[in-house]
Order: structure tokens, then sequence, then C-alpha cells
């Protein structure tokens, strides 16, 4: 697996209506180690016409499943306030703090 961004999407008659872009980040290799990447979630979107309607959760347990057979070890997103609940209902969970160093200011 190499590192690149995968791009998943659901479309209904020619109209993409979820879209979620995945950056596989590859882990360095260990003695009996089963996992090879970790995964990063972003640009989560489901047009609002279409949002809550189990699409957007359709589309990420696709790539929960695609994640596994590429032996991927986590997913992990960064969350707007609004979307968390969507998150934690698709066993997202907040245990701990990320770390971050800010290099440029965007």
């Amino acid at each position: 697996m190499n590192n690149s961004y995968k791009i998943f999407i659901i479309k209904k008659n020619d109209i993409i209506v979820s879209a979620m872009y995945v950056y596989i980040v590859p882990k360095i290799p260990k003695p009996n180690g089963n996992s090879k990447a970790i995964a990063y979630l972003t640009n989560v979107y489901t047009r609002k016409q279409y949002r809550n309607k189990g699409i957007g959760t359709k589309l990420l347990n696709y790539i929960k499943e695609y994640m596994i057979e590429e032996k991927c070890e986590l997913i992990f997103a960064w969350t707007s306030t609004n979307s968390i609940d969507w998150y934690l209902r698709n066993a997202f969970y907040n245990d701990n703090e990320l770390l971050q160093c800010q290099l440029i200011d965007d």
C-alpha cells in the first residue's frame, strides 16, 4: 500500500451525492506487526438533500471494510462540532488529544 489519497463516492443518477477522501499513511514494519498503515479520513461530504438517510454511513462502512482488507490499523479524523455525533455513532471515539505543531498559518 502506498501513501496516497483514495477517493470514495456514492452516485445517484450520475450525480455524486456523497464523497470521502482517505489519506493512507504507511507504518514502519514491525516484527509480528499485523497492520501496514493508518488512515486519515478527510473532506467528508454528503449533499444536503441526501443527509440523514444513511448514505454517508453506508459509504463510511464501505471504507472501513476496504481499510481492514488493506491491513489498516485505524482511521482518524478531525471533525467539526456539527458532525461529531455522526462520527461517534459510527464507532469513532475521542480517547486522547492529538498533539500538533503549526508550521504555516493558513
